[in-house]
């Protein structure tokens, strides 16, 4: 059986687990990562960060005491800029502020791997549209409802 418990209970587990090089599968929750992240039906696969972050990477950190999973859209030395696909607001962190990168999307219990080229091009592609995301997102979800 599944429970439901916040972050803020089990983060210094999370942490933990991380800080030990394992790995730490999380439900979404939210839609502000729509349409790569699904609420309430995907879960991602996270790991320590070991490589320099980039564009495009979903990373999971704190800010503003929230802890979001968002995706990166710049990295200027060790500062980031930071959004989630449906959203237009950017977070600003830095690199040491990130605690896990998502490696794997879990969806009806398929992985998906995110490094994979075809999946990083469709995050370039959906990237590249931001100026038209708005509108793109309100077919996505009336096509999806239909």
């Amino acid at each position: 059986m599944n429970e439901v418990v916040s972050i803020n209970d089990i983060i210094d587990i999370i942490k933990e687990k991380l800080a030990s090089d394992g790995s730490v599968i999380l439900k979404i929750t939210g839609n502000s990562m729509y349409p790569f992240l699904v609420d309430r039906l995907d879960s991602v696969v996270l790991r320590k960060p070991h490589k320099q972050l980039k564009k495009g990477d979903i990373v999971f950190f704190q800010y503003h005491n929230k802890w979001i999973l968002h995706r990166i859209i710049k990295v200027k030395g060790n500062q980031l800029v930071i959004c989630g696909d449906a959203l237009k607001r950017y977070e600003y962190a830095k690199c040491d502020d990130v605690i896990g990168v998502v490696e794997k999307v879990i969806r009806n219990e398929r992985e998906i791997d995110i490094r994979k080229p075809f999946y990083r091009l469709k995050v370039w592609l959906w990237m590249s549209l931001k100026p038209f995301r708005r509108y793109l997102l309100w077919i996505l979800r009336k096509v999806g409802r239909d």
